[in-house]
């Protein structure tokens, strides 16, 4: 037995195995076991450094635990050598006696300390309480602000909104001026296009006109111009006449119908009151065309009418003396003539 063993435990007349190094407060409430089944160790204040019988800390968990569950010791002290149950049971009370007293001994070393501690305890608490109402002040001052601060926070988030919607409404804006100038650009590239197709035509239009100009017909045209204003001037009576004979060839059944002494006045009448030039301009009238009727017949028929008949192609003349003629068309161009019956 050691000294210090005997200091705790007293002395004790003991043969058997004990631990260099152990925790009499092994208890099985201050064990537990993890998920892996390894144990933990809770409570490691009553650990001690010299040797103490192993079957006492068995002995301590086992009393403990019969002690809080209604269960017969006997049974739990079984593998238990009943000549030490004497002996552990007079070394657990010597060990519950000096934790007592040294329990005491500490309170009444420490009562003064206590006393003193709480003095100053009650001074720091007034220090603090002190320095929570002034952060209190200090809070409230700063929920002001915080206060203060949100509602600038609301202001501006709304300003953003606003911002922020004008922008979506100005880049849709800048999305349709773009589609608008795209579509225009789109416009002018196929204007553009057009101008060079046009380019293109009207320079070969010029080459054709160039060779037409160049060509032999068309100088020839020229000269028969010439000879054609020679002997029928621009607003000449004989103009005039020229005009409205190939207008009674093309329309011959239109003019025979319209051949009166009526409108052979009238057109005698107007173009003596309006001149040549204007019976030229208005020269598909009934007035000048019905003028110029009597002279295509007679040119054609040397005699006089007395009757026309028929339509569209075909036309009956009733000469006078000559009995009837029939004149054919085609395409409005006289192609025959042949008596009739």
């Amino acid at each position: 037995m050691t000294k210090e063993f005997e200091n705790v435990f007293g002395h004790i007349d003991y043969q058997g195995k004990a631990c260099k190094l152990s925790n009499i407060d092994l208890i099985f409430s201050n064990i537990i076991v993890d998920k892996n089944n390894n144990p933990i160790i809770l409570d490691y204040e009553w650990v001690f450094d010299f040797p103490i019988p192993r079957d006492f800390v068995i002995y301590r968990a086992v009393e403990h635990y019969a002690s809080n569950h209604d269960i017969d010791k006997e049974i739990l002290y079984k593998k238990l050598n009943a000549k030490v149950l004497p002996i552990f049971k007079n070394m657990n009370d010597a060990f519950t006696k000096m934790v007592e007293n040294n329990y005491l001994l500490n309170y009444q070393k420490n009562e003064h300390y206590v006393f003193n501690a709480i003095d100053n305890a009650n001074t720091e608490i007034s220090r603090l309480n002190a320095r929570v109402n002034e952060l209190g002040s200090w809070g409230n001052s700063l929920n002001e602000e915080i206060k203060d601060r949100d509602s600038k926070i609301e202001y501006y988030s709304e300003e953003n909104k606003k911002i922020f919607n004008e922008n979506n409404e100005l880049k849709g804006e800048v999305n349709q001026c773009l589609d608008k100038i795209s579509e225009q650009n789109s416009l002018i590239s196929n204007l553009n296009s057009n101008i060079e197709n046009l380019n293109f035509n009207n320079d070969q239009l010029m080459n054709e006109l160039s060779q037409i100009k160049n060509s032999t017909t068309y100088k020839l045209s020229l000269k028969y111009f010439k000879v054609r204003d020679f002997f029928f001037p621009p607003n000449s009576k004989r103009k005039l006449f020229v005009k409205m004979f190939f207008k009674a060839l093309r329309h011959p059944i239109w003019f025979i119908k319209h051949m009166t002494p009526s409108n052979i006045k009238k057109f005698k009448k107007y173009s003596k009151s309006e001149g040549v030039e204007r019976v030229l301009e208005a020269g598909g009238n009934s007035v000048a065309e019905s003028a110029v009727q009597a002279i295509v017949v007679r040119i054609l028929t040397r005699t006089r009418i007395a009757a026309i008949k028929g339509g569209g192609d075909l036309c009956t003349l009733t000469l006078r003396n000559k009995g009837e003629v029939n004149l054919a068309f085609n395409r409005g161009i006289v192609h025959d003539l042949k008596p009739g019956i």
